[in-house]
């Protein structure tokens, strides 16, 4: 698939993450004896959306967003992580992490561009159980955030 992907142009690391844990869900999940030494991490749930949903969430918070605008984008960004991790493809231990950060570090009324960054990295630390955390500099060359 990635082959074929690649011939036609349509490549990157993340359409290979894709594809590889779309492999994972029909091809492994259903018989496991098929794919020794071919698994995700031990005990990471299987969640093929979860990096387009992360790329997409950071593109939103581009630069040139108001105040207000940043905020808008960041409930529209927990809105759809919400119901991705929710729903029939999600993972309900990552569901009740994410619930409990939202309890415990909702969304300000009010905040910055710059402060809706982090809160969405800060987010995404808290519930990559037991990963090495990514830093906010990490995260604003890759989508080539520039300081407010």
């Amino acid at each position: 698939m990635i082959e074929f992907l690649a011939a036609n142009k349509i490549e990157g690391q993340a359409i290979e993450e894709e594809v590889y844990a779309t492999s994972f869900v029909q091809w492994c999940s259903p018989e496991p004896r098929r794919c020794k030494g071919f698994h995700p991490a031990p005990g990471a749930p299987v969640l093929p959306w979860a990096r387009a949903l992360w790329e997409s969430s950071n593109q939103e918070l581009r630069d040139g967003l108001t105040d207000q605008q940043a905020h808008d984008a960041l409930m529209g960004i927990v809105e759809a992580l919400t119901t991705a991790i929710t729903g029939p493809e999600g993972c309900p231990r990552c569901a009740d992490h994410w619930a409990q950060r939202l309890t415990t570090v909702p969304v300000p009324p009010t905040l910055t561009l710059d402060e809706a960054r982090h809160w969405l990295v800060d987010a995404h630390n808290f519930t990559r159980e037991g990963k090495a955390p990514t830093a906010f500099e990490t995260v604003a060359i890759q989508f080539n955030w520039t300081s407010n």
